[in-house]
């Protein structure tokens, strides 16, 4: 294994051991989305959609619900509930809520040393 497959290997490691699970969505080779999913934090008994990611020219093709949806899927065999966090003025806000989502609490939040709104979203499957 030379330094740069070394290196790679490192990072994929390290992301696993913040992260239960990774899906991505492929299409000719080429990875187009992908999304994370956890133990909620800060609830009980509730999954958490850590990051969804779409690229841009990929956007509008339905790839991030075909994500959601495979999160969903999995994240009910285990809980009850799903969160997802949120910036406030991240388009996706809307569409969480149009398929479902509640928003449960604002929080402030620093990235970078910059101040964030972050709404938290549940589904319930009771």
């Amino acid at each position: 294994m030379n330094k740069e497959e070394n290196t790679r290997n490192n990072r994929i490691e390290s992301i696993k051991s913040i992260i239960d699970t990774i899906y991505v969505y492929e299409e000719k080779g080429k990875i187009l989305g992908q999304i994370s999913i956890i133990d909620a934090r800060g609830y009980i008994d509730a999954g958490e959609v850590q990051s969804i990611y779409v690229l841009k020219e990929a956007q509008g093709k339905g790839i991030g619900k075909q994500l959601l949806n495979k999160a969903f899927d999995e994240l009910r065999k285990k809980y009850n509930k799903i969160v997802i966090r949120c910036l406030k003025d991240n388009s996706s806000l809307e569409f969480y809520k149009y398929i479902g989502g509640t928003v449960i609490n604002t929080e402030e939040i620093e990235i970078l040393n910059k101040k964030y709104i972050e709404e938290v979203i549940i589904y319930n499957f009771t």
